[in-house]
Parts: structure tokens; C-alpha cells; sequence
């Protein structure tokens, strides 16, 4: 029997509990010498002890404290910010009040150091943390105290303060959602007591009741329906108000008219001793329709809240390197090309710009990839990802509101607030289907005015509440806005109206070749000499004509070696041409150099001179097999478009398992293929880069193009791929195409109920309680039938603190 071997004990932090390195930091502290992973680390237990406030360890147990900056940023920026007065509030006595949401939180001790710190500030009178929620509450005297002392205070234990998102967006959020929950709190319990109360009038069936005992019934259901009618029914009566006002009756006009008709006719009753009273079916239809309205509008929160997740709602201060090297809290708008800002581990990157090291970028909020994304020095680093391992510093590019992160957000903002024709055309339904049924009730009313008097109010009040066209009005919203929600979590933007339809329709697909189903990194393989002109030289003059291109194989040839191209001219799907040092020249392949089939260099005198000849290689993308043989799962025949040279589409085609493709097209060439494939019957899918194939991408039935950064909102496509997963273009798909089933099904649900229900209630076999749970039920249905499109892509995993 072996004797089992004892593992080395792992000697740790004293302060955050990480492995100490083979160098760590000793010092005295409390009479105990004590090891420490970075000088930040011991600075803050002496900062700790000195307080008094060592029982955060033995609060703490085994879990480490956040690991604070080697130096803690300066807030000063933050005292007196005109861009901080929205959410500065003014207490009793001058004191101010704001509110912060606190990053690096680990566990309950985090909170009562927190506390306890910030309360030794003479000047700070309160701060209130809530663990669940991050929040931490601050009250101070600004006469005694200023704000960057406090968040020095924060920083220095190793924690960051958030500032919300807008604050008077989300206030006006938490107000609606107050207002909601009062409103449902006043309906059920005045529907549950009136309809007690009415329940015993229709237990009488032998009109025993004495008549004092009816009338004191009917008049406490009377005041127990009235706030439920005008206050927890507010909505649905200004929105009356406000389509009668436009001349387009709509469902709360039938919401509003049938619960008015059912209050007033009993109250009416009630005063002349009639035999019947419905403040049930009032208060009910009103309380019904409030808690479907409510799932509706935590449906909406919900898309809404990705939206201020991608633009990066929790506003973070960007931290903005100084020249002396120091650190300064910036709000993120203020950035500018050039700064250079350091971002910590799970913080956000606040704007667009390149890495000044190699690092490892979570990118899962922009495009729903849970795992890391290598990038290198140099490389952009997108506004809206995440260091992973480290902090990294980066040069902005753009400013903040240009960057990846706040051009995602306006066009999710816009393609969810965009109107559709099938919504359009269901809302055209909605209001012909509510001029319908006034027609209808207004007939029965009539009929049953002949044939029993006595229910003709009944009936009719039936007919008017069974029949509000809700779910049929909620149908195509709900669903659109849920997938929507779901491609933006996988960072697919949907740009145009109609392209979900068009999209689920897709049966041939038409694929772009060169950063498109490669991965947009040509290499410089070889080059061969067509006369004297030395290798490096062409390699230096083609760097010059594709260096101010977008084109992929900008990254091929390198620097040009102090070489700049004037006049350049582009020519999609053939190549381009610029003069250096007076002299033209022309990089491209076939009849545009001499119908060389692969890439050559001229020079333009007289005629055109060969001067080089390069083999480019361009590897496909990592996931383009997977991607394509999903799609082929799906039914769509995939067929490559390229203007690259036959050879290499020939080669990719076979390696990626595609049998249909065409070389060295010309932009007009691809549309005119794309039109060829269209007349034969297909609905085309078109994906492309966005770089030289914007005709292809407009022309298509639908196109979906790979870009990034702000030249986001100017492409040609119908929806907008962010990062390298083409895996994604099948889950977009079949997204589509369960919205198309889903959606069928709402409106297949709607008109079956409305057909089914109306019969029912004109020949009054319908109550109209029966008739108000019934259109609720309706509603509810299609938003929750609708919130299945709703998923969440896994997350990466250790995002934010």
C-alpha cells in the first residue's frame, strides 16, 4: 500500500487571498508579521487596521477581499460634475443624497467594511448597502465632506463605484411598475369584494332576499367597483379617450366602453330597483386585463433592460491614464481619440480602441459568445467587452457615443421601436375587427330588445368584453419584440422592417468568400518577379494602394515603408489603383492585370507592365463547416460568390463541403447572379462582409452582413452580425422561423377565440364575468405563448463583481 503523498499547502494573501507570488510583501501589522500578494493588498490591511476595522477578516471567513489598484483613481472630476446632477438628490438640511451600485462585492463582510468605513468620514451620515442588489445609498454634508473623498475612500478598499443608468428613464421605469402594482392591488381586492357581494344576489334564485339587504349589497358593490373602475382602470380610459380623440377606435375603446356600460348600467339599476347589476363583470374585466397588461409591460422591461445592457446602463467611470501615469475617473462620455484609459478585470472597455497589449476579451455582451476572445497588441478592443486574467490598457479610437457598444444600442432601440407591415396589417385588422363588433352588439342589442328585454343589457355587455380584439392586437408585438431580444442577446441586429419574415422564408444562401467565410487574416505566402523590380518593393507599393482600403488584404502586405498612394480608386471584385510617385499602378486580378488569375501588380504607362505576382492565403473561419452543414439541415442550398480567383474558391469550396460556386465576379457579376438565382424561385440569403459587396447585400430578399464599430449603422444589409460566429446565422434562422410559427399561432389563437366566443355570447350563454376572465385569458395566452422566443445565451462566467 503507497503512502500518500501530502500536497504542498498553498501559502496565501493575507489580505485577498490569492496565492502569494515567490516575492510577496512582509509587514508589520497588529504586532504580527504578515504576507501580502502586491503592495495595494497591504496598504489596505494597514488601511483596515487603523480604522478598526480588523473584524472584516474574521467576518469574512475564507473569502478573499477584492485586490485594490496599485493606486486608487482621483474622483475630483466627480465634485461639482454638471453631468452628476440628475442623480444627486437634495435631503433635509442641505445634505445630498445619491445613489451608486458598488462593483467587487463578494460576501457579507464586503458590506460591513464598506459601512463601516465610509461612516468614519466626519461628514457622511449614511450609507446603506443592500447585498442582493449592490446598491449602496450615501447621505452627506458636502459643507463638511466632498463626494471623491467618499469614492477614494470606496476605491481604496478595492471596490468600484457605478452610477445607474439615466436616472429619470429609470425612475419613470420604477413609477410605471408602482403604478402597475397599485392598480392590480386596488382591482383585486375591489373585484374579490364586489363580486361577494354580487355572488349573494345571484344566489337568490328564489327572491327571498329582503329588498333593504339587496340595495345595501348592490350599493357597497357599487363603492367597492368605483376606484376599481376609474382609478385601476385609468388606463384603459384614457386610452379611450386618446383613440376617439384620433378618430381610430382601438381595443381600449372597447375595454373602456364595455366596462363603463357594465358600471353605469348597474349603477342605474341600482337607483330604479331593476332586477339586475354587473359591478362583478366591471371590476373583473378591469382586474383581468390589468395583470395581462402587466406581463406585457415586464415583457417590454425586459427587452428593454438588454438594451441598457449594450449600452452599458451600470455607467462605470473610465479610468484615464494621466501623463504623470496616475489615474483619473472620467465620466465615459468625455473620452476623446487618444486618451489612454486602463480597464480592469470584468469592467466594461467605455469606448472603441486599440489594445496596447496582448489580452483576453469577453465579448459574450456584444455577441453572446461565452467564451474568451484572444486579441492581440494592436487589435481593437470593442466598447461593451470585458478584460479576462488582467487589466489591459487601451488607446481610444472613437468616442463613446460612436463606439460598438452605443451603435449596437441605437439599433436595437430602433429595430425594436420599428413598425412592421404585419404589424401594421394586424392593426388595420384590430381596428376594422373593433368597428365590426360595435356593429355587431349594436344589432344584438337590438334583437334581444325584441326577444327578452329584460337581458338585453346583458347580452350585449357580453358581446362588447368577449370580443375586444386584445390578444389579437398583442399578437404580432409580443412575439416580435421577444426574438428581437433573444438575436440582440446573440449579437444579431435586426435593421429592417420585415426582414424576420423574409429571413424565415430564406431558402438558398449566397456567401461572400473573403472575410466572410474566411477569417478575414490573409497571409503573404510568396511573391514572384515579373521584371526587375525587387520583392520587397512590390510588397511595399501593393501596402501603399490596399493600406487606406478596408479590404482584408490591407493586412496581408504590412507597412508600406514610408510609400503613400494619392488618387486611390476602388473597383469592387477587380482591385484598385493610385499613383506613388507619379507613377500608376494596379493591384488586382483578372482583365484589370492583364486577366492574370491571381493576384498581380502593374504599373500603367503606355500599356500595363507586370511587375509582381503574390500567393495570398486566407484560412477559413474556424466554426464555417459547422455553420454550413447547419444550414444545409435546414433545407438552404449554399453557393459562393467571390471575385477572388478560381483556384482558391475552388479550394475553399472543397474544403468547406460546398458543391456551387463562382470566381472572380465583378460586383455587377454577383448581382446579376443573385437575380439569376431569384427568377429560378429561391428566396436568397445573402451574407457578406459589407466591404465590396453592399450591392449584393441590398439586393437579396434578405442579407445578413459580419461588420463592427460604427460603420455599423451604414451598411447596406438587413441585419448586422457582430463578431466571427457564423454558427449564429442557422440559430437566426430558426429563430425566424419559430417567430413565423409562433406568430401564426397568435393570430391563429385570436381570430379562433373571437369566432368561437362570439356565437356564445349573441345568443346569451355567455355572463359577462364569464366573458371578462375569458378575454383575459385570450391576452395572457398570446404574451406568454410569445415570451418562449425569449432565451438567454450562456454567459461567460466571472463578468462583473
Amino acid at each position: 500500500m503507497g503512502v500518500k503523498r501530502q500536497e504542498p499547502e498553498v501559502l496565501r494573501c493575507a489580505h485577498c487571498g490569492d496565492p502569494l507570488p515567490p516575492t510577496p510583501i512582509s509587514e508589520l501589522i497588529a504586532g504580527h508579521i504578515k504576507q501580502f500578494c502586491c503592495s495595494g493588498c497591504a496598504e489596505v490591511a494597514r488601511l483596515i487596521h487603523a480604522e478598526g476595522l480588523a473584524d472584516f477578516y474574521r467576518l469574512r471567513g475564507q473569502e478573499g477581499a477584492p485586490r485594490p489598484p496599485s493606486a486608487p483613481p482621483d474622483y475630483t472630476a466627480w465634485d461639482g460634475a454638471d453631468w452628476l446632477v440628475p442623480y444627486l438628490r437634495t435631503v433635509e438640511e442641505g445634505r445630498l443624497g445619491l445613489r451608486l451600485g458598488v462593483g467587487g462585492l463578494r460576501c457579507a463582510a464586503c458590506g460591513w467594511l464598506i459601512r463601516q468605513r465610509l461612516l468614519n468620514i466626519p461628514g457622511v451620515e449614511r450609507a446603506e448597502l443592500d447585498m442582493l442588489s449592490g446598491a449602496l445609498r450615501l447621505v452627506w454634508d458636502p459643507a463638511k465632506v466632498r463626494l471623491s473623498t467618499i469614492l477614494t475612500a470606496l476605491a481604496e478598499l478595492g471596490y468600484t463605484p457605478i452610477l445607474p443608468g439615466d436616472p429619470k428613464a429609470a425612475e419613470q421605469a420604477r413609477a410605471e411598475r408602482r403604478s402597475y402594482l397599485k392598480r392590480l392591488a386596488v382591482a383585486a381586492l375591489g373585484s374579490l369584494q364586489a363580486m361577494m357581494f354580487t355572488e349573494a344576489l345571484y344566489l337568490d334564485f328564489a327572491g327571498t332576499m329582503p329588498l333593504p339587504t339587496r340595495d345595501v349589497f348592490r350599493w357597497l358593490a357599487f363603492l367597492l367597483t368605483t376606484p376599481v373602475v376609474f382609478y385601476a382602470g385609468a388606463p384603459f380610459l384614457s386610452g379611450m379617450v386618446r383613440e376617439l380623440r384620433l378618430g381610430a377606435p382601438g381595443m381600449d375603446t372597447l375595454i373602456a366602453s364595455g366596462t363603463l356600460a357594465a358600471y353605469v348600467g348597474s349603477l342605474i339599476e341600482t337607483l330604479r330597483g331593476g332586477p339586475h347589476v354587473w359591478y362583478d363583470a366591471a371590476s373583473m374585466f378591469v382586474f383581468f386585463l390589468l395583470i395581462a397588461r402587466y406581463i406585457e409591460f415586464r415583457k417590454r422591461e425586459q427587452a428593454r433592460g438588454l438594451i441598457e445592457a449594450i449600452a452599458g446602463a451600470e455607467r462605470r467611470p473610465a479610468l484615464r491614464v494621466r501623463p504623470d501615469g496616475t489615474l483619473e475617473a472620467v465620466d465615459p462620455r468625455e473620452l476623446v481619440p487618444g486618451d489612454i484609459v486602463e480597464v480592469p478585470i470584468g469592467e466594461l472597455v467605455p469606448a472603441d480602441g486599440s489594445l496596447l497589449t496582448d489580452a483576453d476579451m469577453d465579448e459574450s455582451l456584444l455577441t453572446g459568445e461565452s467564451l474568451p476572445v484572444q486579441r492581440r497588441a494592436g487589435e481593437l478592443a470593442h466598447g461593451g467587452s470585458a478584460p479576462v486574467g488582467s487589466s489591459v490598457r487601451i488607446a481610444i479610437q472613437r468616442p463613446h457615443d460612436l463606439s460598438t457598444q452605443a451603435t449596437l444600442a441605437h439599433l436595437a432601440e430602433r429595430a425594436l421601436a420599428q413598425r412592421t407591415p404585419e404589424s401594421e396589417r394586424a392593426e388595420r385588422i384590430a381596428v376594422g375587427f373593433v368597428s365590426a363588433i360595435l356593429l355587431i352588439a349594436l344589432l344584438t342589442s337590438l334583437a334581444w330588445a325584441l326577444i327578452d328585454p329584460s337581458r338585453a343589457f346583458e347580452v350585449t355587455l357580453a358581446v362588447l368584453v368577449v370580443t375586444c380584439p386584445c390578444a389579437l392586437s398583442l399578437a404580432m408585438p409580443a412575439a416580435r419584440s421577444a426574438v428581437l431580444t433573444t438575436l440582440a442577446r446573440r449579437g444579431i441586429i435586426a435593421i429592417r422592417p420585415g426582414a424576420l419574415t423574409n429571413l424565415a422564408r430564406a431558402d438558398y444562401a449566397l456567401f461572400d468568400k473573403t472575410g466572410t467565410l474566411t477569417d478575414g487574416a490573409p497571409q503573404l505566402i510568396s511573391v514572384r518577379k515579373l521584371d526587375n523590380t525587387s520583392p520587397d518593393e512590390a510588397v511595399a507599393i501593393a501596402a501603399a494602394l490596399v493600406g487606406s482600403t478596408t479590404h482584408p488584404l490591407r493586412n496581408a502586405f504590412g507597412p508600406s515603408n514610408g510609400r503613400k498612394a494619392e488618387r486611390i480608386r476602388y473597383f469592387p471584385g477587380r482591385g484598385v489603383d493610385g499613383l506613388i510617385q507619379g507613377k500608376l499602378y494596379r493591384l488586382g486580378h483578372g482583365d484589370f492585370v492583364l486577366g492574370s488569375t491571381t493576384l498581380r501588380l502593374v504599373r500603367v504607362r503606355a500599356g500595363l507592365e507586370p511587375l509582381a505576382e503574390f500567393t495570398i492565403e486566407d484560412r477559413p473561419r474556424r466554426d464555417a463547416v459547422e455553420a454550413l452543414r447547419a444550414l444545409k439541415a435546414l433545407g438552404l442550398r449554399i453557393e459562393i460568390a467571390s471575385g477572388d480567383a478560381p483556384d482558391r474558391v475552388k479550394a475553399l469550396a472543397g474544403v468547406l463541403g460546398v458543391d456551387r460556386w463562382k470566381a472572380a465576379l465583378r460586383a455587377e457579376e454577383k448581382f446579376a447572379l443573385l437575380r439569376q438565382r431569384r427568377e429560378e424561385g429561391h428566396r436568397v440569403l445573402a451574407v457578406g462582409d459589407g466591404t465590396n459587396d453592399a450591392i449584393l447585400l441590398a439586393g437579396a430578399d434578405v442579407s445578413i452582413a459580419l461588420a463592427e464599430g460604427a460603420a455599423l449603422a451604414s451598411r447596406s444589409a438587413d441585419f448586422v452580425l457582430l463578431g466571427a460566429g457564423l454558427n449564429r446565422i442557422p440559430e437566426a434562422i430558426r429563430l425566424a422561423r419559430r417567430y413565423r410559427r409562433i406568430l401564426r399561432q397568435n393570430l391563429g389563437w385570436a381570430i379562433a377565440y373571437n369566432l368561437i366566443a362570439l356565437p356564445f355570447a349573441v345568443f346569451g350563454l355567455v355572463a359577462p364575468w364569464l366573458a371578462a376572465l375569458g378575454m383575459a385569458l385570450s391576452s395572457l395566452t398570446v404574451t406568454l405563448n410569445s415570451a418562449r422566443l425569449l432565451e438567454r445565451p450562456a454567459s461567460a462566467g466571472g463578468r462583473r463583481g
